[in-house]
């Protein structure tokens, strides 16, 4: 059975919820990162990766043209919260998540 990263994010969910319906698939489901990895180490056969992970590696994948989660303008989806100006964050730790 064919192994499918699956994002759990809104601008993939109509994708998503019409492969599960075919029930011919099994679905693993990751954030962005998990699911580069394991795309990368063979554990799914199918995902989205990121360009950075395309990047890294282009001989172990096979792009589809004409297809891409992507934005003519400001999409957001990044968002940094501070109870500092964002003037006076010059050399302050930040934390990120997996994702």
């Amino acid at each position: 059975m064919l192994r499918i990263g699956q994002i759990d994010y809104a601008n993939v969910y109509p994708i998503f919820h019409h492969l599960e319906k075919l029930n011919r698939y099994k679905m693993v489901k990751g954030v962005p990162s998990f699911l580069n990895k394991a795309i990368r180490e063979g554990g799914v056969d199918a995902a989205f990766c990121s360009s950075i992970e395309y990047a890294r590696y282009p001989e172990k994948y096979f792009v589809l043209p004409n297809i891409s989660i992507s934005s003519i303008d400001k999409v957001r989806s990044v968002m940094l919260f501070s109870k500092k100006p964002i003037e006076e964050l010059a050399g302050t730790e930040i934390f990120l998540t997996g994702e």
